[in-house]
């Protein structure tokens, strides 16, 4: 018990207020409900695995993953450099759609943008993987990906009219 007890003492001086006030002001405005933060969390996953095959193809297509990495096919400056964007740009995105409940009239259209926007952004992220796997040469994923494309291009055209 007394082993508990320094470990919350030792926390409890660590732990910055400030930091911990602005970590949950951006989780209040990100996550206004359950349903953003498992969206958010399935892109976040998606995401992932997109960056994984992505080394993948590349280990594959050059040799494995030494000869691609003494080549500089391979690199941490342009994994973090690409990642950075990415990362920015989806934070952006899901601070847009938590504040679109805040500011939205009729709180299920929010929900329904929300919805539209990280469908979207998971489904760039499968057919991206999808592509990963196809150009390390599972030809089986092509007729999936020919679908992904078109179920894609069926939902945007419907967004448009």
């Amino acid at each position: 018990m007394n082993d508990l007890t320094q470990f919350v003492q030792k926390v409890w001086r660590s732990a910055d207020p400030v930091l911990a006030v602005i970590g949950a002001g951006i989780c209040w405005v990100m996550f206004p409900n359950d349903t953003y933060l498992y969206a958010a969390i399935a892109v976040g996953i998606a995401s992932l695995v997109d960056l994984i095959t992505k080394y993948f193809v590349l280990s594959i297509n050059n040799g494995g993953y030494r000869k691609a990495t003494k080549l500089k096919i391979i690199n941490s400056d342009t994994l973090w450099r690409k990642t950075k964007v990415k990362i920015v740009s989806y934070l952006s995105i899901a601070i847009m759609t938590g504040l679109s409940i805040r500011v939205a009239p009729v709180e299920l259209l929010a929900n329904g943008l929300a919805t539209f926007v990280y469908f979207i952004i998971f489904i760039r992220e499968f057919q991206s993987v999808i592509e990963n796997l196809s150009d390390a040469g599972y030809s089986n994923a092509q007729p999936l990906l020919f679908w992904l494309r078109k179920k894609e291009k069926d939902i945007l055209d419907k967004e448009e009219k």
